[in-house]
């Protein structure tokens, strides 16, 4: 019994190196004004909303409107700023970049707090 255990043991031990690695390279984060988070390989900082012109969902628009959001991309060859639209793919190192989802926070009064915004990030490609 204690020599099949012992003949186990290395491909268990495997198993959980392997799921361990995956989790780290998520081609997906979600992050907030300030905090920084790893999308497959490049790191993605968001800085600052520049535009949330957007229809509550409540609400019948004639023009949906759109979100754009400055963030810094960090790839192995260093940081730059860009600004990305809500779902629409941008090229960074060798695949791309989406702000896929936006999901706005508390209010503070009768306005929403950019601090609170929930901003999540895909990348397809790979460093």
């Amino acid at each position: 019994m204690k020599i099949r255990i012992l003949l186990c043991l290395p491909f268990l031990l495997a198993a959980c190196v392997t799921t361990g690695t995956a989790a780290q390279t998520r081609p997906e984060g979600v992050a907030r004004i300030g905090q920084t988070v790893r999308v497959g390989g490049p790191t993605v900082r968001p800085i600052a909303v520049i535009e949330d012109s957007r229809c509550p969902s409540d609400v019948t628009c004639v023009w949906s409107g759109r979100l754009v959001v400055r963030v810094e991309v960090g790839t192995g060859r260093g940081k730059r700023r860009m600004d990305l639209t809500l779902g629409t793919p941008v090229h960074v190192a060798d695949g791309a970049l989406t702000l896929r989802e936006a999901l706005p926070g508390k209010l503070q009064g009768r306005k929403l707090s950019p601090r609170s915004y929930r901003f999540m990030f895909t990348f397809s490609g790979g460093l």
